[in-house]
């Protein structure tokens, strides 16, 4: 059962005459065969399938002739009953949005906007409402020096920005995003690995006892063998076998275990377990771009009929049959659309001068569907909330309006995105490291210039929002690997009694600025600062305001 289902997937892949090149016309009996993607966006239009999918052999799109070689496999079958069979395919979405432009590109900066842009280490809530006396910073900057460890050492081929896009991207293209995250001995979180949505299934947890495993990836080997490897739900403390999917109250080794997932996926009402790709609802402007395309590539290479013809004023018999063969073998393509087709009677009669008749042939008005193919890349960035800025088309808007749309796009579609991540990763890998004082923020896209941006950025500065390693961070240098870098710039800078009139005064000291005789004391900022300390801090604060920092 397992090697026929993987035979069944390869032959996915495999082509026929007219399944991934565009479409080829018959000139004489005008039948067309649709492209594979054609197929493939009409089959997602069908709907999505039941939470159990029938027998392949069941689908009447197996049954549809047009293209034999597809196949959609359903993996719910009787080697693993717990399996959900998904509402779509992942590979027949991928397919689909690598073969639309404006897709495809749609997708890449949604998830790059949203939680690819980098990050910082910020306090939480918990330690910000804390009164000020029972702020520790020598636990903040514990835990800062924990969270900030595990991020940049998140994976050894990608880093966390990255391993975070992909995931988001997936989630884009398929519905579904899915984070690993492994421990190690002592039960704390060492890595986050992003796993692919075209392997992974959910299964029937139900009976949380004897189902097992929530979730399993399903892989071939080069030779077609299947590989499954179990998961559960982040937070589940239960001994999973991670080659059976089965509890196990024996001692097993840590490599032998189940890892834990966490399940990134765009609600939607008719799967509980799975997401739905956003971008469905434009299939029928995908669909459109599609068969634009293929009718453009099909005029090309099929309606490049001579520019003339040279007639002799006489009749010709017979040569109907020859005309029709040389029209379809000899004049199609556009490397034959020069060439010259020459009629010539088998006796000329006395004094027949031949003629030319130039041939034309009709262009359509909208110049190979321009306007009703940028009208379908319109859907397509709606669909997301994308202005065509953001893919570098300009169309005579000034920057006024550019800002505009790109702080709307920033309040109503990235913003929430990235609160969402942010949400479930301070709520799931963070207090699982043991931090409770700090959390992650994903850093937002840039909508004003550098100027306007640095001057926004004082206020904050002045209401104690940013650390000297977060505007370090901003400008791409590397950290101070010093406490005082990490507290509020604000707060340092009373700490160690200065103040920005004072930096940028050449010499000038206005010596401490804390009340005298409560040096030290809780509550009254915090201890004295050695002299070298403070004489590092001021040359860190003067080299940020002559780099526009502050």
């Amino acid at each position: 059962m397992s090697e026929n289902r993987g035979k069944q997937r390869r032959e996915r892949y495999k082509t026929t005459k007219g399944d991934i090149t565009p479409v080829e016309a018959d000139v004489v009996s005008g039948k067309q065969k649709p492209g594979r993607t054609e197929v493939v966006v009409r089959k997602l239009l069908n709907g999505p399938r039941t939470r159990k999918s029938p027998d392949i052999q069941n689908d009447k799109f197996e049954k549809d002739n047009t293209l034999e070689t597809l196949t959609t496999v359903s993996i719910a079958d009787n080697d693993d009953p717990y399996i959900i069979e998904r509402p779509y395919d992942p590979l027949d979405l991928a397919e689909v949005v690598l073969a639309s432009t404006r897709l495809s590109r749609a997708t890449n900066v949604m998830a790059r906007n949203t939680v690819g842009l980098g990050y910082s280490v910020i306090p939480s809530i918990d330690y910000t409402e804390l009164p000020q006396k029972e702020q520790n910073p020598k636990d903040l900057q514990a835990e800062t020096k924990i969270l900030r460890s595990f991020l940049e050492k998140i994976n050894p081929h990608e880093p966390f920005s990255e391993v975070m896009c992909l995931t988001k991207h997936d989630e884009y293209v398929a519905g579904n995003g899915y984070l690993e995250v492994v421990r190690d001995l002592h039960e704390t979180p060492k890595e986050l690995v992003f796993l692919p949505s075209a392997t992974m299934w959910r299964r029937d947890s139900s009976d949380h006892i004897e189902h097992g495993a929530d979730y399993v990836q399903i892989r071939e080997d080069s030779q077609g063998n299947e590989h499954k490897v179990y998961f559960k739900t982040f937070g589940d403390h239960r001994i999973i076998n991670k080659h059976t999917g089965k509890v196990t109250n024996a001692i097993i080794p840590i490599d032998k275990r189940a890892t834990e997932v966490i399940h990134f996926f765009t609600k939607t009402t008719f799967s509980d377990y799975y997401g739905y790709p956003i971008w469905l609802p434009t299939l029928y402007a995908i669909l459109g771009n599609v068969e634009a395309q293929n009718r453009t590539i099909a005029f090309l290479k099929n309606d490049c009929t001579p520019r003339f013809v040279i007639v002799a004023n006489t009749r010709i018999e017979g040569y109907a049959d020859r005309i029709e063969k040389f029209l379809s073998a000899k004049l199609r393509g556009s490397a034959e659309s020069g060439r010259a087709l020459v009629l010539q009677p088998e006796q000329p009669s006395g004094g027949a001068k031949p003629e030319i008749k130039v041939i034309t042939f009709p262009l359509p008005d909208d110049a190979s569907f321009l306007k009703y193919r940028k009208e379908n890349d319109r859907e397509i960035s709606e669909i997301f909330g994308l202005a065509d800025t953001f893919f570098g088309v300009s169309e005579d808007v000034n920057k006024a309006s550019a800002d505009l749309l790109k702080k709307q796009a920033l309040e109503q579609d990235f913003a929430p995105e990235t609160t969402r991540y942010e949400y479930r990763l301070n709520r799931t890998v963070v207090p699982a490291l043991g931090c409770s004082l700090v959390q992650i923020k994903l850093n937002r896209p840039r909508v004003l210039d550098a100027l306007a941006e640095a001057q926004a950025d004082m206020v904050y500065i002045r209401g104690g929002a940013y650390t000297i390693n977060e505007l370090r961070d901003k400008v791409g240098n590397p950290g101070i690997d010093q406490e005082w870098a990490d507290l509020p710039l604000q707060v340092l800078m009373q700490q160690v009694g200065i103040s920005l009139v004072d930096v940028l005064t050449p010499g000038g000291q206005q010596g401490d600025t804390r009340k005298p005789g409560n040096e030290g004391k809780p509550g009254n900022n915090q201890p004295d600062i050695a002299p070298a300390t403070k004489a590092a801090i001021r040359q860190e604060v003067k080299r940020m305001l002559a780099e526009g920092l502050i």
